[in-house]
């Protein structure tokens, strides 16, 4: 007694199978393209005809053979479409292992199309129909691909021809749409080889390819310091301005927190307010002090900016700053000289004063409103220098602006002033004009001097 190895005796069924179903494809084949009768394949092969029968019908149901009745004799032809046998054959008449293949190569979202040794197409599946209409029988290359000659699909030639077994190429299709293209053999049952083609349309990927080239480039080479992270916050990428300005190498950075910039100049409601903006999927923009790897602060002028997904979900936060350390240093120097300005203009021991284009008072020192008994209110965008000179000296006034307006100058001007209380001052005016550049006055500033009566 022998214990029974059934993987061991199904798959050498199998083999016998397989090696007896070759035989009888190769008989009909040598027979001729008239067909072969039965008989025929009988002394052929060399199997009795009952086996031979089922064999046959076996066979024709998988789409292999087929047969034409003359009188009542079966006359048997190789299949040279099996998948188009199998495809228009009604559902019950295929095994289960069939409508599962027909239906994942129908409906899956590639597209594929079989071709046989002539470039004729034998098989699309919904996706190709769905693009270009059902082609059956007319040639891949003018129909799908718009060319004439199929030389310029060398590699699905070779692959054809038993060549090469695979073969990858992309090519325009007759609508111009740029088509990614995988062909792999398909042996039928006579042996010949013809090719099953995976397309993909890959137009707006290649487009968005070359787009994010584009913004990967542009990130890289910006001056700017850019840096992405996930929506918890966790940094996933950085651009090269990020490693040069604050001296943190990408593999540093990644996987940290932006925390490690903190400099410890913004208080926790800073920090509430930023994210309450951005997690409501709002741009947060504002200037933020920063510190860098060795310990230096910086200023930064910062956006950050939710990304979504195609739910409206934010999965990521693209932060892109621009270094202002030195502008604002620039304008803190500039607002302390200007401030050093005003406390040397404010109290100076003379009288200081600035008049518009128009000869009115824009500002005017302490010193000089005392001097005047106005208030700055009453002076300031209503009064004019010659509003308050004695009308006797007005014409000597209209002689002093024509000669500041050629030279940009006064010296030691001397002119009788009305006070508020009508009292009347001797002064000494030293003037300064500033012009643009079409050389037109846009301010005059002044320094008055009172002079005693002797």
């Amino acid at each position: 007694w022998k214990p029974l190895n059934r993987r061991k005796d199904c798959l050498s069924l199998m083999q016998v199978k397989k090696e007896l179903g070759e035989r009888i494809i190769r008989a009909i084949s040598d027979i001729g393209a008239n067909g072969a009768a039965i008989t025929e394949i009988e002394k052929t092969v060399g199997i009795e005809r009952h086996t031979l029968s089922k064999y046959l019908s076996f066979m024709q149901a998988s789409g292999f053979v087929y047969h034409k009745k003359y009188a009542a004799a079966k006359v048997w032809f190789i299949n040279k479409a099996p998948l188009q046998t199998i495809i228009k054959s009604a559902p019950e008449n295929r095994t289960f292992a069939e409508n599962l293949l027909i239906s994942l190569v129908s409906n899956m979202p590639d597209g594929v199309i079989v071709i046989d040794k002539d470039y004729g197409i034998e098989f699309m599946n919904n996706q190709m129909i769905e693009k270009y209409g059902n082609l059956y029988g007319e040639k891949f290359y003018s129909s799908v691909l718009g060319i004439e000659n199929p030389l310029r699909i060398k590699p699905i030639s070779d692959v054809i021809d038993g060549k090469e077994k695979t073969a990858f190429l992309q090519m325009p299709d007759k609508k111009q749409n740029l088509l990614d293209i995988k062909a792999a053999q398909l042996i039928k049952p006579d042996n010949s080889v013809s090719a099953i083609l995976i397309i993909n349309d890959i137009t707006q990927s290649k487009a968005m390819g070359e787009k994010l080239k584009k913004l990967s480039s542009a990130v890289e080479q910006t001056g700017d310091i850019v840096f992405i992270t996930n929506r918890d916050g966790i940094i996933e990428f950085v651009n090269s301005s990020f490693e040069k300005q604050l001296g943190y190498k990408m593999e540093e950075a990644i996987g940290q927190s932006p925390r490690i910039l903190k400099s410890g100049r913004h208080n926790r409601a800073f920090y509430e307010n930023m994210w309450k903006t951005l997690l409501s999927g709002k741009i947060f923009r504002g200037n933020i002090i920063n510190k860098r790897k060795n310990g230096k602060t910086y200023h930064e002028k910062k956006t950050i900016t939710p990304i979504k997904d195609a739910d409206n979900r934010i999965t990521h936060f693209v932060s892109i700053g621009k270094d202002i350390t030195e502008s604002v240093r620039n304008e803190e120097m500039l607002a302390k000289q200007e401030q050093l300005y005003r406390d040397l203009f404010e109290y100076a021991p003379s009288g200081c004063h600035i008049l518009g284009p128009d000869g009115k008072f824009a500002d005017v020192n302490k010193e000089e409103l005392e001097m005047l008994g106005y208030s700055k209110e009453e002076l300031i965008g209503s009064k004019k220098w010659d509003d308050l000179i004695a009308p006797k000296e007005h014409p000597l006034s209209r002689k002093h602006w024509n000669e500041i307006q050629k030279k940009g100058i006064l010296r030691n001007c001397k002119y009788t002033l009305v006070r508020r209380d009508k009292k009347r001052i001797k002064v000494l005016l030293n003037a300064i004009a500033k012009f643009d550049k079409n050389n037109s006055i846009t301010r005059i500033q002044g320094c008055v001097v009172r002079l005693n009566e002797k």
